[in-house]
């Protein structure tokens, strides 16, 4: 099984300068992140996307630990932007506009002893 490549020509432009470094001023603008290749998709809570060249894990160590969840290898969550989290049938992230992000068994600890998360688990 092959895997879609993301092709660049179809991605929006990137600004330039440091995009880690704007990333960690928009923390608290974005809902998720999402791994897309050697490509990591940003999602805003207003809806808008952003395409950007680097990794989720340099993603993850440039943000506020903290602030933000890996709940799978192609998700980094905003745990403010969490409205529910189901740790005992479907293993689930449920965001607030509905969208549900499935915790991998390798990440469900982990996410189950995140203090944001306890709040919203059921």
């Amino acid at each position: 099984m092959k895997k879609n490549k993301p092709n660049p020509e179809n991605h929006p432009p990137r600004r330039s300068g440091n995009r880690l470094l704007q990333l960690k001023a928009e923390s608290r603008q974005i809902a998720y992140i999402k791994a897309d290749g050697v490509y990591s998709i940003v999602q805003y809570r207003n809806g808008k996307r952003d395409w950007i060249c680097y990794t989720l894990a340099k993603c993850e160590k440039a943000l506020q630990k903290g602030m933000f969840i890996r709940c799978h290898r192609s998700y980094l969550i905003n745990v403010y932007y969490i409205s529910k989290v189901d740790l005992k049938k479907q293993y689930a992230i449920t965001l607030r506009k509905g969208k549900k992000i499935d915790i991998s068994r390798r990440r469900r600890n982990k996410v189950a002893t995140a203090p944001a998360v306890k709040r919203k688990a059921t």
